[in-house]
């Protein structure tokens, strides 16, 4: 995974991490540079333009779904340290912090999944628990 919400480990608070990379000069995405924390964090902007990322998450195990976000935000947090921050996010790392932000709002992807995917989904779930 490149990012883990309390809420994922049973936690409440408004706290996220996440490793959502950034683009280098040769227009590679690097991973692995900029682990961010992030306190109380608050979209203050976000782009008309939407993109569309497959998505997965460790909340929901072998689920995979489409989900359209803003290209470009601005947020708004605290770091693990107490200090306020302001950092604008584009394509994949804006994905990674709009899809963490969604568990502190206590979204699942299943949330941006249709009712029959959905569905589908948790049936199969449970016959594999079973």
């Amino acid at each position: 995974g490149v990012g883990l919400a309390a809420p994922q480990v049973a936690d409440s608070r408004r706290i996220l991490v996440a490793d959502p990379g950034f683009e280098g000069d040769d227009g590679e995405l690097r991973k692995g540079i900029e682990l961010v924390h992030m306190v109380n964090p608050v979209i203050t902007q976000r782009s008309k333009e939407l993109i569309k990322w497959d998505e997965s998450c460790l909340s929901v195990p072998e689920y995979e779904v489409g989900v359209k976000r803003n290209k470009t935000i601005t947020v708004r947090y605290q770091g693990g340290d107490g200090v306020a921050h302001e950092k604008v996010y584009d394509g994949f790392p804006a994905v990674v912090i709009q899809h963490e932000m969604d568990h502190l709002d206590g979204k699942t992807l299943l949330d941006h999944s249709s009712r029959l995917k959905r569905s589908r989904y948790l049936k199969r779930q449970a016959k594999a628990r079973r």
